[in-house]
């Protein structure tokens, strides 16, 4: 319950269970707690959802075209009730062009579960979703001319080097009309506040501890490995592959077993890869299967490969779900990554992945055990920082400044439009400027 007494009216908009992204996940994990704290509304643009969401909140669709259905919903409060809408972006298009479309529309609290939005945007555009010629001129506003020819060669096929991700994240385009950005990260929260027109608010991404409860890696036959989630370019599949071949042919009886959960963005391509570094026959593709199916794999893992390079600047419910399952990881020393307590993860450098990945495998080959400390210590930090519980009672206190945030934001865009028509005194204007330039018009 807000600090007003009153429980506030959350409207949020999310891909919801069984779409096959861990931001559903994310929804269902703080349902439990966020609904005894508000008077919750879930909203998505497709029109199936997992049954029993609909005992824990209001569930309602919206055209992914139109704003009508959910801004007839707003402002039916009684006398004193805070009122906040949640927009949740992340970098599937399937799953957030829709929402991605709202946040252009209403001011609201834009969730970024990645700061870098380049491929979201790309893929937009190559869906015929957003006019490319908008894009651009949204991207000559935010960076410059010269970053719209370099992005005009991306939306035409060009390749996406990852340089351009730190560049040209994109995700001053993708917050829209944000009253507010909530980040899951710190340096999601110095990238978006240094730029950023509107307060950012950083807040632990959640996940319930425990997981599966009960570790069960043995102490005999092949080492057990797991990689699950959407597997993009950036997961380093490809290198962990030819590490894993490396090691099969350096180290004396270095036997694996290789799980890969999830959706693959080229299955020809790493069945091609196995093939070629001699690994086929240790590598199980398994595709998305239930929580419990994968909490259960964790567990019986002796590493989980979590690596992103380039990172996009977001905060891994991938990690958090390794952790709750009290099990050893590697990622890239980058991006969040970086900011891991060193006893909770194994770090290789993004500089030179393979070698970092051997070493770790060759540890672990030694010394099954070497991982038991991470995975305890990780499950302890889930434990201490990441409870639904804590992140709902944080989302409650963003819906008490809706009101404030939402008005700045309405002022601020009113001040910009006088400035861009010239009205007003040279006076007039330089106290605008200030007061935009302090990032509140209203206290």
């Amino acid at each position: 319950m807000s600090s007003s007494g009153t429980k506030p009216r959350i409207h949020w908009v999310s891909p919801l269970p069984p779409a096959e992204t861990d931001i559903a996940e994310y929804t269902r994990r703080i349902l439990p707690a966020l609904s005894e704290r508000s008077e919750l509304t879930l909203w998505t643009d497709r029109q199936d959802w997992s049954e029993g969401l609909d005992r824990k909140a209001n569930v309602r669709a919206f055209a992914s075209d139109s704003i009508e259905t959910l801004t007839q919903s707003l402002g039916n409060c009684r006398p004193g009730q805070p009122e906040a809408v949640f927009l949740h972006i992340g970098n599937n298009w399937q799953f957030h062009a829709g929402i991605a479309r709202l946040a252009q529309q209403i001011p609201a609290y834009v969730v970024l579960h990645d700061v870098a939005l380049l491929d979201f945007f790309r893929d937009l555009s190559g869906q015929g979703k957003i006019r490319r010629l908008g894009l651009l001129q949204d991207v000559v506003r935010w960076y410059g001319a010269d970053a719209a020819m370099e992005i005009a060669a991306v939306l035409t096929g060009g390749l996406t080097g990852p340089d351009l991700y730190g560049r040209y994240p994109l995700w001053e385009i993708g917050i829209g009309r944000a009253a507010g950005v909530v980040v899951h990260t710190k340096p999601a929260e110095a990238i978006v506040g240094e730029r950023a027109p509107v307060p950012v608010y950083r807040l632990e991404l959640p996940f319930r501890a425990g997981g599966n409860g009960s570790p069960n890696r043995r102490n005999d036959g092949p080492l057990r490995f797991v990689q699950f989630g959407h597997i993009g370019p950036n997961r380093r599949l490809d290198v962990i592959f030819e590490a894993l071949g490396q090691a099969s042919r350096k180290i004396p009886d270095f036997d694996f077993i290789f799980d890969v959960f999830g959706k693959l963005w080229d299955p020809a391509l790493f069945k091609r890869l196995a093939a070629d570094y001699g690994i086929s026959d240790k590598i199980r593709f398994r595709g998305f299967v239930s929580e419990t199916e994968l909490d259960e794999a964790i567990s019986d893992a002796h590493l989980v490969f979590n690596l992103r390079n380039p990172t996009m600047g977001e905060a891994s419910g991938s990690q958090l779900r390794i952790w709750a399952n009290a099990a050893y990881s590697v990622v890239t020393d980058i991006g969040w990554y970086a900011t891991l307590p060193s006893d909770t993860v194994a770090k290789v450098p993004a500089a030179d992945e393979r070698t970092g990945l051997l070493q770790v495998l060759e540890r672990l080959h030694k010394n099954r055990a070497v991982g038991q400390q991470s995975g305890a210590a990780g499950l302890r930090l889930v434990g201490e920082k990441h409870t639904p519980e804590r992140y709902a009672d944080d989302i409650v206190s963003l819906a008490e400044k809706s009101a404030r945030d939402i008005a700045n934001q309405l002022l601020r865009e009113s001040a910009e439009r006088v400035l861009a028509r010239g009205g007003g005194s040279e006076l007039f204007a330089r106290r605008i400027e200030e007061r935009l330039g302090s990032g509140f018009l209203v206290s």
